[in-house]
């Protein structure tokens, strides 16, 4: 992931500092519990675990430039740390839940794998991973393609493009496996585009 993607959010943050949206749509009940959110970005999403009153709530990002933003909005009670998906520097089962919002399909296949295979090793037994993304036909699916349904747009940013046998067998090491594809259409420029995400659970 590298490089060039790193140094474009690194730039998009800087300039779009204020840009604050905040989201809140998690059903899980955090209360009490560890939560690690990867590619946490400026906090939007943290700010609406952090209403359902975690008992840790950590915030990984590649980008030192997001962290920097996310601190200046959270100067306490998260937990904001720098480093990558595939190589995440915490102790084995160390969390209750890790929700990856739009991360995972920005990588290359054996990232994803890499970055999987390190959030069951620091998810408690039991534990739950909650996992969003753009699913198959979306309307962002453009650039060069890289490898099969990723492709990387011309600012290096990379974007994969799932299907939910794809996401079912990516967590085949998980339990209770939940996928589904939300999609709707929208119009753009006068055109009628396709929005497709997908949106999946698992239990270690």
């Amino acid at each position: 992931m590298k490089k060039t993607q790193r140094m474009f959010w690194n730039e998009y943050y800087r300039q779009h500092k204020n840009i604050w949206r905040k989201v809140n749509y998690f059903e899980e009940n955090f209360e009490g519990k560890s939560v690690l959110e990867l590619g946490c970005g400026n906090g939007k999403s943290l700010a609406g675990i952090l209403e359902k009153k975690p008992a840790r709530l950590v915030g990984l990002d590649f980008s030192e430039i997001a962290l920097r933003v996310a601190k200046e909005r959270f100067p306490t009670g998260i937990e904001l740390v720098h480093g990558e998906c595939q190589e995440l520097p915490f102790k084995k089962e160390e969390f209750d839940y890790i929700i990856a919002n739009h991360v995972i399909g920005a990588m290359k296949e054996q990232e994803r794998e890499k970055s999987i295979s390190e959030i069951k090793r620091v998810l408690k037994n039991g534990g739950k991973l909650i996992l969003s993304d753009f699913a198959l036909g979306d309307l962002r699916e453009k650039g060069e393609l890289v490898e099969p349904n990723t492709y990387q747009k011309k600012n290096g940013v990379i974007q994969h493009f799932f299907t939910k046998k794809e996401v079912e067998q990516l967590m085949k090491g998980f339990t209770h496996i939940k996928v589904e594809v939300k999609s709707s259409y929208l119009c753009l420029n006068k055109q009628k585009v396709l929005r497709s995400e997908i949106f999946a659970s698992a239990v270690k």
